[in-house]
């Protein structure tokens, strides 16, 4: 099996916070197969952390949104079959476990197809695609659960402990991350990026308590807080929170994934929700700390000592053992935005302290 001609096919196609979690699973696979073909089948606006990794042999790109809404992109469907099943793997792998990849996996040749079992997969249907299905753990942290699912197939009880990834940046990002880490600003004894945006309202915290937090934190120490943002709204905020904090603070939009990533790597810390920027910053080496509400921090925090975290408190008692049941559709979203203040800064300044030490 350590031979060139041995191939894997990994099915996980989205989403970007989902995806980059099962990188680490990516390292295990190339760690263990170091010349097999491995490659990965993931939706078009997700391709881009994928290219920038030296560890797959080839991606295939699929856009099943354009397909359901352009009859003109049906011709590119065909396409991406052809592509798909032009090759006959060993493995297949569905990470994701939904309809969706039940259609890749289903369509896919692969002399074997693992995936979940009941437990774990998202929607039924998968499970009559895949020819072997793992049993895992309910209560296992999202990143171990794809990790563990391709353990257990090679019988590999050995701890598996995922080292940081490296992206390939274009002349183009590596020259904006130099005049990014030149600014001025930054030259201070701790960097902060705050990530405070989610896909999902609800998942976000107030305004006004970031803003509590950071001014905390402010006057604590010699800080620069470096605000991101993807989407006008999310630039109107970063704006208003670089008037508050004037010269503690810059902000920067317009970011590639790997560009975001090697910029995150240069940071002290990463100030986030359950988002994809909390996931991307689990592919550093750079500590984080992050808010949860409608989705459990000891599922979805990264894996490490410097990674702190806080959990909101639902007042409708609404249980889960994952994410909400009411995650978008809840009217208040009131787990994070009525956040104990006091906890918050007393748990974000013990995140503090490691970082201090750290950089001693």
């Amino acid at each position: 099996m350590q031979s060139s001609s041995f191939s894997i096919l990994l099915v996980k196609t989205s989403s970007i916070g989902d995806v980059i979690q099962t990188l680490p699973t990516l390292q295990y696979l190339r760690a263990r197969f170091p010349e097999a073909m491995i490659d990965w089948v993931v939706e078009e606006s997700n391709a881009s952390l994928l290219s920038a990794s030296s560890l797959l042999s080839n991606i295939i790109v699929i856009n099943t949104k354009a397909w359901r809404s352009s009859l003109g992109a049906w011709k590119t469907f065909f396409s991406t079959l052809k592509n798909l099943r032009s090759k006959k793997y060993d493995l297949l792998f569905d990470l994701q476990g939904n309809a969706k990849s039940a259609c890749v996996t289903f369509l896919a040749r692969a002399k074997e197809k693992i995936g979940f079992d009941s437990t774990h997969v998202q929607e039924k249907i998968n499970l009559l695609v895949t020819t072997r299905k793992i049993p895992l753990a309910k209560t296992l942290n999202a990143q171990m659960k794809y990790l563990q699912l391709i353990q257990h197939y090679f019988n590999d009880d050995a701890i598996f402990l995922p080292q940081s990834i490296s992206m390939n940046l274009t002349f183009l990002e590596k020259n904006r991350l130099e005049i990014l880490l030149a600014n001025r600003s930054l030259k201070v004894p701790i960097r902060l990026m705050i990530a405070a945006h989610s896909h999902w309202p609800n998942k976000e915290i107030q305004v006004e308590t970031l803003c509590t937090l950071l001014t905390h934190i402010s006057t604590q120490y010699s800080v620069c807080f470096l605000f991101v943002y993807h989407t006008g709204s999310e630039k109107q905020q970063a704006d208003y929170m670089v008037q508050r904090f004037k010269s503690q603070s810059l902000s920067i939009g317009e970011l590639s994934l790997p560009l975001w990533q090697s910029l995150m790597s240069e940071m002290d810390g990463v100030i986030c929700v359950d988002s994809a920027a909390l996931h991307l910053c689990a592919t550093t080496n750079t500590p984080s700390f992050s808010m949860f509400g409608p989705s459990l921090a000891e599922r979805y925090r990264p894996i490490g000592l410097q990674h702190f975290s806080i959990q909101g408190s639902c007042p409708y008692q609404v249980q889960f053992w994952s994410r909400c049941p009411l995650l978008r559709k809840c009217a208040t979203g009131a787990c994070l935005k009525n956040l104990d203040t006091h906890h918050l800064i007393k748990v974000c300044s013990e995140w503090l302290v490691t970082i201090k030490n750290r950089l001693q």
